[in-house]
């Protein structure tokens, strides 16, 4: 745990650097599908703040919609990103005239790098953190922090002691988790032929990832217990549907959700 880098908030430093670094692989990406730059990038920003905002709300929901939990440090839950996202993207790509196949399975990819990244600044800031565990990777978080705070609330551990139990770090475990979707998302990129399933594979793929790693999330003192797992459980189950209803369509057409890549446009 480290929750402060030069100063400043490591939980924003890590998911403000991840927003850019999204930005950046969304511009490169869109520019190889044949997408310009210079219209892409500021849908690309406003995404970027809706998908925040939204991630930012949903936590405040949950949590007491005040003034001070909006403008507070940590808590995003991806559901309302994804929620913001889907609200949001559709008709700005509409107002700057970009194809929708182009941009929503594209931007699948930054998002789960850029989720990949700013995990580590939960990490840091000691939030999202497991359940104890024994196992050899697990991780100690210092007295004053979240989970330490939360054992000795549990009558776990002593306050004299100086770290909390050992705790699955399950922050790395969503970091990984993204960064393996965004690989399968860029191995499929080209090979996809029907608008909208890379799109659906994200979402089945992160979804149901993070329904069963909810499984193992330690509950902050003073929040309520996360709901994101159970939204996201539905997510997953709704996407699994609309990709199990294309693939059939595409099969009784015989055009097929993918191709080889030499052949994808």
């Amino acid at each position: 745990m480290h929750p402060s880098l030069y100063g400043f908030s490591a939980y924003n430093v890590l998911w403000g650097s991840a927003a850019v670094v999204g930005l950046v692989v969304a511009v490169v990406l869109l520019r190889a599908r044949g997408l310009r730059a210079a219209r892409a990038l500021p849908v690309l920003l406003l995404v970027a703040v809706a998908a925040l905002a939204g991630a930012r709300l949903e936590f405040c929901l949950e949590n007491g919609l005040t003034l001070a939990c909006l403008r507070g440090v940590g808590g995003l839950r991806m559901p309302g990103a994804i929620l913001a996202l889907a609200l949001t993207l559709p008709p700005l790509l509409w107002l700057a005239r970009l194809p929708g196949r182009g941009g929503l399975g594209t931007l699948a990819i930054p998002i789960a790098l850029s989720i990949a990244l700013g995990r580590w600044g939960c990490l840091l800031h000691g939030c999202c953190f497991g359940v104890p565990t024994t196992v050899p990777w697990s991780v100690r978080f210092p007295r004053g922090s979240p989970a330490y705070l939360s054992h000795a609330e549990a009558g776990l551990l002593k306050l004299d002691q100086p770290w909390s139990l050992p705790v699955h770090p399950l922050a790395l475990y969503y970091s990984l988790d993204a960064l393996i979707i965004a690989g399968i998302l860029l191995w499929a990129l080209p090979r996809v032929r029907v608008a909208g399933v890379l799109t659906l594979w994200f979402l089945v793929l992160r979804c149901w990832s993070k329904t069963l790693l909810e499984h193992l999330r330690g509950v902050e003192l003073g929040s309520a217990p996360n709901q994101s797992g159970s939204v996201e459980f539905w997510v997953a189950c709704a996407a699994t549907a609309a990709l199990a209803v294309v693939w059939w369509w595409s099969a009784e057409h015989g055009t097929g959700i993918v191709v080889p890549a030499a052949h994808a446009d």
